[in-house]
């Protein structure tokens, strides 16, 4: 129950953010929106672009989140970066997916976004490609769902 609860209010969350701001027409949209590529749009690809929202650049680098490379992001991978939240500070730690030199939530929702599933190649978070994943990019994806 708590798990459908915190999904309901993040859903809330960002349709707030997709009522309060303008946003991109889906036309514009030049990057898949199933960021993890299971083969559908849903909840664990918002997560993985909440894991980049406020990151600017012409590239997004994300490691593979398999940290353990058992084949599955799982709980093991979870740990690492449970274990190393808040103490890396810099691009040699492996727990830091996203490569923005910290370990935080942004991490977590970034192995949240891909938990059970064997990871490939991430599709680009910037959905637009304006160089940065913002609301833009959030309320393109919710279009989706």
């Amino acid at each position: 129950m708590k798990k459908i609860v915190m999904s309901g209010i993040l859903f809330l969350l960002a349709m707030s953010l997709v009522c309060a701001f303008p946003t991109a027409s889906l036309s514009s949209l030049n990057n898949n929106p199933d960021l993890n590529n299971d083969g559908s749009v849903n909840i664990k690809d918002v997560y993985i672009l909440l894991g980049f929202i406020g990151h600017n650049g012409n590239s997004f680098i994300i490691k593979n989140p398999d940290l353990n490379g058992d084949g599955l992001v799982n709980l093991p991978d979870l740990a690492e970066v449970i274990s190393n939240y808040g103490k890396c500070n810099n691009r040699l730690c492996n727990a830091d997916l996203n490569m923005d030199e910290v370990v935080n939530r942004q991490d977590l929702y970034i192995i949240r976004g891909f938990y059970n599933l064997k990871p490939k190649e991430i599709s680009s978070p910037d959905l637009n490609k304006d160089t940065k994943v913002d609301r833009i990019d959030l309320a393109s994806i919710l279009k989706f769902i």
